[in-house]
């Protein structure tokens, strides 16, 4: 069963406050997974990954402007590296065609 917090309790896992978590949202830094059908913000555990990154990073002194660009180039990044798999995915290994010619 996948695990689940709403704001209030990821606030107190995480030592924020709920307006904290509410106005990440509000800025595009921190967003849930999804809501429940009352509208409560729902945390998923990569939920939780994300925001200790986020707070590793403040805690390193970045404002979050900062944060923010680091982890949207981290996106990305990862972005880019799935499109280059898949590009060299639809190629054969260059060895295998060496061997036929």
């Amino acid at each position: 069963m996948k695990r689940e917090w709403k704001v209030g309790e990821l606030a107190k896992l995480a030592g924020l406050t709920v307006r904290t978590l509410r106005y990440y949202d509000q800025i595009g830094l921190f967003s849930p997974s999804g809501h429940t059908d009352s509208g409560h913000r729902i945390y998923t555990e990569s939920d939780i990954a994300q925001l200790q990154q986020i707070l590793s990073l403040k805690e390193l002194g970045l404002s979050l402007d900062q944060v923010k660009s680091v982890i949207e180039r981290k996106a990305s990044w990862e972005s880019h590296l799935d499109r280059i798999g898949d590009f060299l995915d639809e190629y054969p290994d260059d060895d295998s065609q060496r061997r036929t010619k």
